[in-house]
C-alpha cells in the first residue's frame, strides 16, 4: 500500500497545497455510517425504500445501511472474489453488481476474475435478507470491471466499464452473455501516468451515456444512446477543461445526476466534490480539500429516493486510503450532504 501512496503523491504533490476547499459546505456533511479503519467503500445504490446498498473493495460483500436508524446489515458475500464494485438498479429493487479481484494494497487486478451478479431484493425476507442472488455470467476478457449502469428501456441490459482495458461491455442478463458495447480511445488509461486506470464511473442520463476517465482528458465525456440501447454517435466532451482546477490533478471517480441534470462528481483521491452544469459546461468545487475529514477519498454518490431525502446526496468514501491526509487513514463511510442547504 505504501508504494501506492508514493505513486499518487508523485502525481499530485507538486501543487497539493493549492487544493481548494469549501469549509462552510463541509460542515453540512454528516456521517451516516462509518466502517472499520481501512475499509474502502467503493459504490452505492439506493433502494426504493430509501435504504442504501454499498459495495466494498477489500471484501466481497454487499452491505445495506439504513440512513434513518444508521444501522448496517451484511446482505450477502460473493464467492471466489475479493471485491465488489459497480452496482445499479435494473428494475425496481432488482440490482446488478460487478464482482472480482482488485487490491488497493498493491493497486493491482486479477484479469479474468470478474463476473456479474444480480440481487432481487423484492424477494427479501427477514430470514433471507439477500432475497435471490444469481450469478449471471463470468466476463473472462475483463481486466478490471468498475462502474456499472442500467440502460433506459432495456430491462435486461447493463453496461459496465473496464478500467484496465478501457472498454465498455454490454451484459445481457436474460441471455447471461457479455460483449463489447463500445471501444474508444477516450476510455483508455493515460499511459503517461503511473496509475493505469481508465474509464471509471458510468451512468445513463437524458439519452446519453456519461463517463469519467480518472486520468485522461476529457475527464468527463458522453456518448449518445439510441432507443435500442446502442451507441449512436462519437464521444463528446462534457466540459472543455477538467471539472476542477488543473493544479489539483484529474482524479474523477464516479458521479450522480440531480433532478436539474447537474452532475455531482466525486474525486478520489483529490478529496473533492464537484458540481458540473452540463448545459452551461461550467463547474464549481462544492466541498472537500487536501486534508478534508468529511469526504476523504470520496468514491461515488447517489441521491436519496424518499420525500425526506430527495435533496440529500449520499457519498461513499475510502477514508483516504488512496491518498492519506496528514492525520492518517480512517474507515470508509457513507456521508450525506443536503444540497438544498449549500452556500
Amino acid at each position: 500500500m505504501y508504494f501506492f501512496y508514493l505513486l499518487l503523491q508523485l502525481l499530485t504533490t507538486s501543487t497539493a497545497l493549492a487544493y481548494p476547499s469549501a469549509p462552510l459546505n463541509d460542515r453540512l456533511i454528516k456521517t451516516v455510517y462509518q466502517f472499520p479503519n481501512e475499509t474502502w467503500v467503493e459504490n452505492l445504490a439506493i433502494r426504493p425504500n430509501g435504504k442504501i446498498l454499498a459495495t466494498l473493495i477489500g471484501s466481497p460483500d454487499l452491505w445495506q445501511i439504513d440512513p434513518k436508524s444508521k444501522d448496517a446489515q451484511l446482505i450477502t458475500s460473493f464467492p471466489n472474489a475479493t471485491s465488489t464494485l459497480g452496482i445499479a438498479e435494473v428494475r425496481e429493487d432488482f440490482f446488478a453488481v460487478a464482482v472480482g479481484n482488485w487490491s488497493y494494497v498493491t493497486f493491482s487486478t486479477t484479469p479474468g476474475s470478474y463476473s456479474i451478479w444480480t440481487i432481487d431484493l423484492s424477494a427479501a425476507t427477514t430470514s433471507q435478507p439477500c432475497g435471490r442472488v444469481v450469478k449471471i455470467t463470468d466476463v473472462p476478457q475483463a481486466g478490471f470491471l468498475n462502474g456499472l449502469c442500467s440502460v433506459p428501456g432495456q430491462p435486461d441490459t447493463v453496461l459496465v466499464g473496464d478500467s484496465d482495458k478501457g472498454v465498455i461491455y454490454q451484459i445481457n442478463l436474460a441471455r447471461r452473455s457479455s460483449s463489447i458495447w463500445l471501444d474508444d480511445p477516450a476510455f483508455k488509461p493515460n499511459t503517461t501516468v503511473a496509475a493505469q486506470l481508465g474509464i471509471n464511473g458510468i451512468h445513463s442520463h437524458g439519452g446519453y451515456l456519461y463517463f469519467v476517465n480518472s486520468f485522461l482528458r476529457p475527464t468527463i465525456g458522453r456518448v449518445p444512446i439510441n432507443k435500442h440501447g446502442k451507441p449512436a454517435g462519437p464521444v463528446e466532451r462534457v466540459i472543455d477543461q477538467s471539472p476542477w482546477p488543473s493544479n489539483t490533478g484529474d482524479h474523477g471517480d464516479d458521479f450522480a445526476f440531480d433532478k436539474d441534470g447537474n452532475m455531482w462528481v466525486t474525486a478520489d483521491p483529490s478529496n473533492l466534490l464537484v458540481k458540473v452544469n452540463v448545459a452551461k459546461r461550467t463547474s464549481v468545487i462544492v466541498a472537500g480539500g487536501l486534508n478534508d475529514r468529511n469526504i476523504a477519498g470520496d468514491t461515488a454518490a447517489a441521491f436519496g429516493r424518499t420525500n425526506e431525502d430527495e435533496n440529500v446526496l449520499y457519498i461513499t468514501t475510502n477514508g483516504g486510503i488512496a491518498y492519506p491526509r496528514k492525520t492518517g487513514v480512517e474507515g470508509g463511510k457513507i456521508a450525506a450532504l443536503d444540497i438544498s442547504r449549500l452556500r
